[in-house]
């Protein structure tokens, strides 16, 4: 009988992250599709204590749109 791993590994967390941002309502909200992808990297990086302002500077870094402060603590909320 083998057993289940208490905590998944990063490859099947990326897999499973994958998924989720392929569903069809995470393909309409790129916003959140980019904080949940950070947020999970940083969360398999070992940082768990995420600040909402890391959130916005990080996450717009590299998109089309800006977040502040307050939307990303809203759009985490949401997701």
């Amino acid at each position: 009988m083998s057993s289940i791993p208490s905590t998944p590994d990063a490859k099947l967390i990326r897999e499973s992250l994958a998924k989720i941002e392929s569903s069809k309502t995470f393909l309409r909200v790129p916003r959140q599709r980019a904080i949940l992808r950070f947020l999970v990297e940083e969360y398999l990086a070992g940082n768990k204590d995420i600040k909402a302002t890391t959130i916005a500077i990080e996450v717009s870094r590299n998109q089309d749109f800006r977040l502040d402060d307050n939307t990303a603590r809203v759009e985490a909320g949401r997701i």
